[in-house]
């Protein structure tokens, strides 16, 4: 794979990055605040990424099936997100992202970082949608990104439940690209637990 398609693989992740998603929420008001903490966070999943027949990846929107190709993969990720009461969140995320089905090539293992902010929430019923950005390099401080030495490496949008009182969030890829436009489908899930 060229390092364009490392470029994106480094983003996939960043779905993962809030820890909000889908799940019941218990019955009575979550205030936002109640978000608030820090995370362990689990998440798994797959995508394609489109090639052309260089096979250098590509923009998924330029697709030509005859003469290009798409190669799913599989990502299983750990995350620690921080979230602060005003919706802003940082996650350090190690994935490993493999091909699909899995072969005799080693998995890429990487640690990327994301920066996102909840977008809506709805207390009375813990739902909510975040948005982002994901970023090779930079750092986590609490809840909030320091980009020094860091590269944009895509952006991702969550829908989220959380539950619990706020211990448990639950969430969904939306909306998942790389810079150059190389994914295709995708279907990723996380969890979080909110640490004591």
């Amino acid at each position: 794979m060229t390092f364009s398609i490392r470029s994106f693989l480094l983003l996939t992740a960043g779905c993962i990055f809030l820890g909000f998603g889908s799940n019941v929420a218990m019955a009575g008001k979550i205030p936002l605040t109640a978000l608030a903490g820090t995370y362990t966070q689990t998440g798994s999943g797959s995508f394609a990424i489109c090639t052309g027949p260089d096979f250098k990846e590509k923009d998924c929107s330029k697709f030509m099936p005859v003469t290009d190709h798409f190669f799913p993969q599989t990502i299983v990720s750990i995350g620690e997100p921080t979230v602060d009461a005003k919706g802003n969140a940082c996650n350090t995320i190690t994935q490993t992202i493999s091909d699909f089905p899995v072969d005799s090539s080693p998995p890429i293992v990487q640690t990327i970082h994301a920066a996102a902010h909840i977008k809506s929430y709805d207390p009375s019923t813990g739902v909510g949608d975040s948005s982002g950005t994901t970023y090779s390099g930079g750092s986590c401080n609490g809840a909030i990104f320091n980009n020094k030495g860091a590269t944009k490496i895509g952006t991702v949008s969550v829908h989220f439940v959380a539950s619990d009182n706020g211990k448990r969030i639950d969430e969904i890829a939306t909306a998942l690209q790389d810079l150059i436009g190389g994914i295709g489908d995708f279907s990723i899930t996380a969890t979080d637990l909110k640490r004591p």
